[in-house]
């Protein structure tokens, strides 16, 4: 079996591919990174999530928020 190495331009489309994919990825932040990105408590973030009104997941014990689907959630309801 013959070594195959990839070209630098096969490794550059490699990597654009991946990029893609990547950035088609929601980021999922902590509560503490959505507190401060929208620029409130971890404490009314804490409220929020009792009460159902916002998304997250929760792998394990972490608990994560796609900062986009938040951001409609919230929007959604000061349209109400």
């Amino acid at each position: 079996m013959a070594n195959s190495l990839i070209t630098p331009g096969q490794l550059e489309l490699l990597a654009d591919m991946i990029a893609e994919r990547l950035a088609k990825q929601p980021r999922c932040i902590d509560k503490s990174e959505l507190a401060e990105q929208i620029g409130i408590s971890v404490s009314t973030i804490e409220r929020l999530m009792g009460k159902g009104k916002i998304p997250f997941i929760k792998p394990g014990r972490r608990v994560l928020f796609d900062i986009e689907a938040v951001m409609a959630v919230l929007s959604k309801n000061n349209e109400d």
